[in-house]
């Protein structure tokens, strides 16, 4: 064999390994690049899981809630109203896609964590509407009925007093509330017993923030000059 020859074989030989050691360093990185895509999709699917029974546990603690609210006849809770009105008083998250399933546990976090989806809930915050609107009561248990009847008068008064006498806006429901406050202990309203001529208290509520808001008209005498004041006037207390 000449020195040509062996030259040739070695450069052959040489060439062939390079192609040999290039070609497994691709399938390694095939390889290395197939295994972090499964891990990848190994990874989501767990966290998906995760997500679908985190979702699964929040539906079942919420409708739990709804139940009970139901049961103690608290319907007209906010948090229970809120549900009636979306269209959907039920939780659920069977059929759902990622999109869907995102959706809903938006909508179960705004239940589960409105203070009135609880019954305690509930009576704490019928407490503080009744220390915040200077409400008096006397058993927790009227204070359900009577606050009811409280805020159907202030919102028919409200009503009543924007679209009559174009006046609520600069009145305010803290007003509304006070005058209702006094007018219930001057006269001995009781609310609770549910017997309360619904129209006459609206009535006489109103007529009495109309009378105490409403200026009052003056004109002058004639001055020196024979100009007069034409004006009104508010008395203060």
């Amino acid at each position: 064999m000449s020195d040509k020859t062996s030259e040739l074989d070695r450069a052959y030989d040489k060439a062939r390994k390079t192609d040999k050691e290039v070609n497994e360093v691709k399938k390694g990185s095939w390889l290395g690049e197939m295994t972090m895509k499964h891990r990848e999709a190994s990874g989501k699917e767990q966290r998906m899981k995760a997500y679908r029974d985190e979702a699964r546990r929040k539906v079942s603690l919420a409708n739990k809630r709804i139940r009970r609210l139901e049961e103690q006849g608290l319907q007209n809770a906010p948090a229970y109203q809120g549900l009636v009105k979306s269209g959907e008083p039920r939780f659920s998250v069977k059929g759902k896609d990622f999109n869907q399933l995102q959706a809903e546990v938006a909508r179960l976090d705004r239940f589960i964590n409105a203070g009135t989806s609880t019954v305690r809930g509930i009576v704490n915050h019928t407490k503080n509407l009744a220390e915040i609107t200077k409400f008096k009561y006397n058993k927790v248990g009227e204070l359900k009925q009577s606050l009811e009847l409280f805020f159907e008068l202030s919102s028919t008064i409200e009503q009543y007093l924007r679209s009559v006498h174009d006046m609520a806006s600069a009145i305010g429901y803290q007003k509304i509330w006070e005058s209702i406050n006094v007018y219930i202990e001057k006269n001995k309203v009781d609310l609770s017993e549910g017997k309360a001529n619904i129209e006459q208290l609206i009535t006489d509520i109103s007529n009495a923030i109309v009378e105490e808001e409403s200026p009052e008209h003056i004109t002058s005498n004639p001055a020196p000059d024979g100009s007069t004041v034409d004006a009104w006037f508010k008395l203060l207390d």
